[in-house]
């Protein structure tokens, strides 16, 4: 089990991002939500999953995505910034990007 400070530590950045949000609730859900996973979750795993996930990369298989998609950006999406948008976009075949 993962220690109580190192999950604050962990959920921090979701917090920081989710002030960003109107919808406090569901904020507030996902955060615990996130939080409960971490306790839950050996922290070997934790630690291979966050290492893995500097080195995950699918931009490969975008273009076998045949389903209509829309790429929605914001101008202060932390998570997935104007640039990612575009790159996704351009990878799927008929794709339309909404910033």
């Amino acid at each position: 089990r993962m220690p109580e400070r190192e999950i604050c530590a962990l959920v921090a950045p979701v917090r920081a991002a989710l002030k960003l949000w109107q919808a406090r609730r569901q904020g507030a859900t996902l955060v615990a939500t996130v939080s409960a996973a971490l306790r839950t979750t050996p922290v070997t795993a934790s630690v291979g999953f966050l290492s893995a996930l500097r080195s995950y990369n699918q931009y490969a298989n975008l273009a076998s995505i045949h389903a209509r998609t829309i790429v929605i950006s914001g101008g202060q999406d932390w998570l997935t910034p104007p640039s990612h948008a575009a790159d996704l976009t351009s990878g799927i075949p008929g794709a339309e990007h909404v910033h």
